[in-house]
């Protein structure tokens, strides 16, 4: 579908115009087709900067990075309530290109792999094996390439109000909010009670076959709205 729009180079948050728009409009419900069937199983984490955790205000930027990747990883999929529990499964890390040194690299895959001892891995029978982390480039794979629209879409939904009408971008901006607002009817198109800001509730136990899903990183970690 990309080829046949004719969008030859990276598909890109920060290359939305108005030009483009339409294009990115129909590219984006293919994506989505293959969240709505289940094939894809998408999670969003962010923060609340008015209730920052105590355990990332003190850290530099690349120590949040880390931290919060390792948290998404062990807890947004849910995995220990991945059904059956009872086979055990091996897990593949394809990580976006991680922006710190080839040494602090080194020292989160091995935080990666100790989360198979982990309760969350443990509960799930999930596995991480050497040799199984890796990093990939986003212009080699067009879901990823899609992923960074979605999540481009929601940070401007939680960060930034409708578009100026006397700035000097405000043609950009326009292209950018009505994709959001695109991305917002598709997600809701999945959930009809989806909230933008607030963990996305799903059934116990039920979190891991949850085809799209937000969830909150607060003071004391992830906060869960699943019901009891």
């Amino acid at each position: 579908e990309k080829a046949r729009l004719n969008l030859l180079g990276e598909v890109k948050w920060q290359r939305v115009t108005l030009n483009y728009l339409d294009k990115y409009q129909r590219l984006t419900p293919v994506f989505f087709n293959f969240v709505r069937d289940g094939r894809i199983r998408m999670r969003i984490l962010f923060t609340d900067n008015f209730r920052a955790p105590n355990s990332l205000a003190s850290l530099n930027f690349k120590e949040r990075y880390l931290l919060l990747y390792l948290a998404f990883i062990e807890h947004a999929f849910d995995v220990r309530y991945r059904t059956p529990c009872n086979n055990p499964v091996r897990l593949r890390l394809l990580l976006d290109e991680l922006p710190v040194p080839a040494e602090d690299k080194r020292d989160f895959r091995q935080q990666l792999y100790k989360l198979n001892s982990s309760p969350a891995f443990q509960s799930g029978n999930v596995r991480i094996f050497p040799g199984a982390i890796g990093e990939i480039d986003s212009r080699d794979h067009v879901l990823l390439q899609c992923l960074d629209i979605v999540l481009g879409a929601m940070q401007s939904r939680m960060n930034t109000g409708p578009p100026d009408p006397s700035s000097p971008v405000r043609k950009r901006s326009a292209a950018k909010h009505q994709l959001s607002t695109y991305v917002l009817h598709q997600v809701r198109s999945i959930n009809p009670g989806f909230q933008l800001e607030e963990t996305t509730p799903v059934a116990a136990g039920q979190g891991w076959l949850c085809s799209y899903r937000h969830c909150l990183y607060g003071p004391g970690g992830i906060e869960d709205n699943r019901p009891d």
